[in-house]
């Protein structure tokens, strides 16, 4: 008895439609990716944002976080509150979160709900230090981590909102 090999098929990714078809997916995939950008218009790194108010909370229970493989839990907490574009801040890369930086500070968001409009978001951010943040630096709103630290001078615009203590409730 013999046995006969049988040659085998290109499969459906090496014949001459399926690399056609591969090649249409890529492409689409790409422009999923890419949105409505031109090709010379930069990738939007910041979100311009207004800042609604902040208050010193004491929660009634700890807040515990997870850091990575730290764990923070604190009870008190100034509680920044800030309204920023829908559109803007969905015009993110979806797999960058955007860090609030207050001067050098860097700081995450906690919470984001929607605001008074349909086109906007309030976002709450917890600040444990607030007695140390610098009075008049620039809160910025950006995926581009670490970049107010590098580059603090490149955040010193006008339109960029400072912090300003006198906006502080205390509210413990």
């Amino acid at each position: 008895m013999t046995c006969q090999a049988k040659q085998r098929q290109p499969g459906i990714l090496w014949s001459a439609t399926g690399v056609m078809r591969l090649a249409v997916a890529l492409l689409f995939a790409a422009a999923l990716l890419h949105g409505n950008r031109s090709a010379g218009q930069p990738l939007q790194t910041e979100v311009p944002l207004k800042v609604l108010g902040a208050e010193i909370v004491r929660f009634e229970r700890p807040i515990v976080l997870r850091v990575g493989k730290r764990v923070v839990e604190y009870r008190e907490a100034m509680v920044l509150a800030l309204e920023v574009e829908r559109k803007d801040l969905d015009a993110l890369p979806p797999s960058l979160e955007p860090f609030l930086y207050i001067g050098q500070r860097e700081y995450r968001i906690f919470k984001v709900e929607p605001g008074e409009s349909r086109e906007t978001l309030r976002l709450e951010v917890h600040i444990t230090d607030w007695g140390q943040l610098q009075e008049r630096a620039p809160i910025v709103l950006t995926i581009d981590h670490g970049a107010p630290r590098r580059e603090p001078q490149r955040f010193l615009r006008p339109e960029v909102p400072r912090f300003d203590k006198a906006l502080i409730v205390d509210k413990r």
